[in-house]
């Protein structure tokens, strides 16, 4: 089972390290890799953390969050993609 976590603050008051720390707080739920993006822009920030427990693909390629090639979209998820 895997941990995420993540927000969006319009106060900007919520760093990166709150979001790396509140990670760390769900490691237990993973173990098998870790990610997280965070972008601070002009009138938001946005965070999105993940622990990964890999049952099917421990490689790298399962690493979350996923962004889109063209960059306008992240997601991070608990499950499998079949495909």
């Amino acid at each position: 089972m895997c941990g995420i976590t993540g927000f969006i603050d319009y106060q900007q008051s919520i760093s990166e390290q709150t979001l790396l720390n509140a990670s760390v707080a769900l490691r237990h739920r993973g173990g098998n890799g870790k990610g997280h993006i965070y972008e601070a822009h002009e009138r938001f920030s946005i965070g999105l953390a993940n622990e990964r427990l890999a049952t099917i693909d421990p490689s790298n390629n399962g690493i979350q969050p996923f962004t889109s090639t063209c960059g306008n979209y992240t997601i991070t998820f608990n499950g499998t993609i079949y495909n």
